[in-house]
């Protein structure tokens, strides 16, 4: 076998090695570029992949919570960028329960809403409850009563002769006298404001047919105590603040408008044919607005003095009659000239 020797190292080689014939340069290269130009054109059919996982999901939340947040955010500065005579329109035209919940929104509107809380009152109660105001008038702190009256107002000897008014109704607490003028007129409007709780709360037994739970004279019961103490702190700030004012007027709608439609399905199944009071139509029953009160009806002249008068109870509006004549309410109390009357007669009689 013949060896070749190389500069390097010695290599080892057959002759068939040595015979084998070459292929031309650049023939294979040829034909792997004319097999590749056969080939028919990728198409791309690659997707992306949904990424799904918990962690993923949870950021996804977050990051919408976020966006709903800052949305909020910008509709609320765009709201307190209104001229403030807008903005109290705007409030004016709410009912008070949701003015309440605006207030909750952020501070600013808190502030806002606190500092014209009597601006806003007024514009609802002039537009939803005109007649319910004159029905349910407000009794007066004592300090806004000329302090001249007050030793007339709280003279012992007074305080007895009034006892028969302050009676400790079962359903309505006592009001304070060193708080309130115990004028008849407060006392009847304390009354009055008292009974629109305590006839709210026990709608829902009314409307279920339960019974609502008596006590029997001369006796006490913690859960009844607590019931009115809750009512009397509601009163109170009423005085003071005219929002909570407006709420126990839209209370007392609610109660009235579901007295009536009560009784007209209690009617219905029995089979007879009763008609609504102050002829309350569908959109009057769910408009918020007591204009309808002012169409003729029945007059409420007795108190209810237990809560037992509250299953024949059909509206209670006090304070105002009807007039054939004119055929119109006349109301005793919107001018508060009742209360000053009986004010001087304290002073009259009660002074030393």
């Amino acid at each position: 076998m013949p060896v070749v020797l190389s500069n390097a190292a010695t290599e080892f080689t057959t002759s068939k090695e040595l015979h084998r014939p070459t292929r031309p340069p650049g023939k294979d290269v040829v034909k792997k570029v004319d097999s590749i130009d056969d080939e028919e054109p990728l198409v791309d059919t690659t997707v992306i992949l949904p990424l799904h996982s918990k962690k993923l999901d949870r950021l996804n939340k977050k990051q919408a919570k976020k966006s709903v947040k800052l949305a909020e955010k910008q509709a609320l500065a765009s709201v307190l960028r209104l001229p403030a005579e807008l903005l109290l329109q705007v409030l004016g035209a709410l009912q008070p329960r949701d003015v309440l919940v605006v207030r909750q929104v952020n501070v600013a509107l808190n502030e806002f809403i606190k500092e014209h809380e009597y601006v806003i009152a007024k514009d609802i109660i002039s537009q939803r409850y005109w007649t319910l105001h004159r029905c349910f008038p407000l009794p007066i702190l004592l300090a806004k009563v000329d302090p001249a009256a007050h030793f007339a107002l709280l003279n012992p000897r007074r305080q007895k002769l009034m006892a028969l008014h302050k009676k400790a109704y079962q359903h309505i607490p006592a009001i304070d006298q060193e708080k309130l003028c115990t004028c008849t007129t407060c006392i009847y409007a304390w009354n009055h404001l008292c009974l629109i709780l305590d006839l709210a709360h026990w709608q829902k037994n009314l409307n279920s047919r339960q019974p609502i739970p008596m006590i029997a004279r001369h006796e006490t019961s913690e859960w009844n105590q607590e019931l009115m103490s809750h009512h009397a702190t509601i009163i109170d700030r009423a005085v003071t603040k005219h929002l909570t004012y407006a709420v126990l007027l839209q209370m007392h709608l609610e109660t009235i408008v579901g007295t009536i439609l009560r009784r007209i399905k209690q009617a219905g199944k029995a089979g007879a044919v009763e008609e609504r009071l102050y002829q309350m139509s569908d959109a009057e029953a769910v408009c918020g607005n007591d204009t309808f009160l002012e169409k003729n009806g029945p007059p409420s002249y007795e108190f209810p003095y237990h809560r037992d008068n509250y299953y024949g109870l059909e509206v209670y509006l006090p304070n105002r009659k009807w007039s054939k004549e004119k055929k119109q309410w006349l109301y005793y109390l919107f001018h508060g000239r009742q209360h000053e009357q009986d004010v001087g007669w304290a002073v009259l009689h009660f002074s030393s």
